[in-house]
């Protein structure tokens, strides 16, 4: 199953969620886009990714 993270602080406390929320995990577009990027080359670099699939993430991250 999946639950997503609330959207914000207020969206967080009104719903209960302990967890943080997407926009105080990653205050700028681009903290997220590079977060995603080095998560991806680690496993790039352990060899648990596959460089189309990597390319795919990294994409994905930054049109976000």
């Amino acid at each position: 199953s999946r639950i997503p993270f609330p959207a914000d602080l207020a969206q967080r406390e009104a719903s209960g969620d302990p967890r943080r929320s997407v926009a105080e995990r990653y205050p700028s577009p681009g903290a997220r886009a590079a977060q995603v990027r080095a998560v991806v080359e680690a496993l790039l670099a352990q060899r648990l990714l596959l460089p189309q699939d990597a390319a795919v993430l990294i994409s994905a991250a930054q049109n976000r």
